[in-house]
């Protein structure tokens, strides 16, 4: 077989388990994109290759990964171009100061909790040469992200864009990309300059900030920019949690060396940091006790952005593979307790009503 014809049939094996997965998921009141996520994990080591290794080699060749390797950053930098294009700048000037203070503890709470846990995993976990402090700053970003393509769709699915809580969550969700976007940045001019003040060009964060100045700049060509979402989330998207997926082995997580129990502890951390943090702060905002831990629970969805924070961290050579599978485990967690949640909290009957405002239309978790 062709290089180029084992390439397309690896490419018609991940875009058909991502579309069953979702397809699945959907029916658990899971948004689509985390049965892809789930998709891309079970074609790597964790299944696929566990139980029908030969196969498995035979399939996802050495030499045709790095052409997997392309279509997926090339999916990657499409899609976080779309995602700039839905964050609008002008909320920090629209929302009032109590907004802007849970946004800050959203980010700021898991973020001190994931100092102090970095501490602890990088004598134990990190990889041999890492430096330390771009080590620590990255795994606090990590638990610090917050998914706004897969929260905004989430929301539409259950018709609470419009809602207090529902506008709300959003706001701090923007803020939350916008601030993990520089961090993330900082962690990789620190890694590959040694500089001080970074701000690296890296492929995504350009896609990002390029999204974003274009909607801004010409708002007039945001329905253009709309039409690269179906293909990047259809078909270019599976390819990257795929290539996820072929990096992330869960039987790296056990109880050698108490890698299981870092995992379990990595989990509850990112839970009670982001969670935690936000409904705190809506309470100190004055918001109802129920209202305040809804949001907590809208903001701890982590999703994609997480996959693609930690697959930068992996590339960096701050992640090796035992802890980068820990972190995939936290995403995934995180991002599939929010409906069951929900449902606990608001009820599991979507409100029929839609928000016709543009920006709460995304498909990081389209069909």
């Amino acid at each position: 077989m062709t290089a180029a014809l084992s390439v397309l049939l690896q490419l018609a094996v991940i875009i058909v388990a991502a579309r069953t997965a979702g397809a699945l998921f959907r029916v658990f009141r899971q948004p689509p994109v985390v049965g892809e996520m789930f998709a891309g994990i079970l074609l790597g080591p964790s299944l696929a290759g566990h139980f029908f290794p030969a196969e498995h080699a035979r399939l996802f060749t050495e030499t045709t990964r790095q052409a997997l390797n392309y279509i997926a950053q090339s999916g990657i930098i499409l899609f976080m171009f779309v995602v700039g294009t839905h964050i609008e700048l002008d909320v920090f000037r629209r929302h009032s100061r109590a907004i802007a203070s849970m946004a800050a503890a959203s980010i700021a709470v898991p973020f001190v909790l994931g100092l102090a846990l970095a501490s602890e995993l990088y004598p134990r976990f990190a990889a041999n040469g890492a430096p330390m402090f771009p080590f620590v700053l990255f795994i606090a970003t990590a638990l610090s992200v917050t998914a706004f393509p897969v929260l905004a769709r989430i929301l539409t699915d259950r018709g609470l864009e419009s809602t207090a809580n529902g506008r709300t969550a959003l706001v701090c969700a923007a803020i939350n990309d916008a601030v993990a976007w520089a961090l993330v940045a900082s962690v990789v001019g620190l890694v590959r300059t040694g500089a001080t003040v970074p701000f690296a060009v890296h492929g995504v964060f350009i896609a990002f900030t390029t999204g974003l100045v274009a909607a801004l700049a010409i708002p007039s060509l945001i329905p253009l920019f709309e039409r690269f979402e179906r293909p990047a989330t259809r078909y270019l998207l599976p390819v990257f949690f795929a290539m996820v997926g072929l990096r992330t082995d869960l039987y790296l997580i056990n109880g050698t060396g108490g890698s299981l129990f870092w995992c379990a502890v990595i989990v509850i951390v990112a839970t009670v940091g982001k969670l935690g943090g936000t409904a705190l702060a809506g309470r100190a905002a004055g918001m109802a006790g129920s209202d305040a831990l809804t949001l907590g629970i809208l903001m701890n969805t982590r999703g994609l952005m997480e996959l693609v924070v930690l697959n930068i961290g992996h590339d960096l050579g701050l992640l090796p593979s035992g802890l980068f599978a820990m972190m995939v485990v936290m995403a995934l967690v995180t991002t599939c307790m929010t409906g069951p949640l929900l449902d606990w909290m608001v009820g599991s009957t979507p409100t029929r009503r839609r928000s016709s405002r543009r920006r709460t239309r995304t498909t990081a978790a389209q069909p």
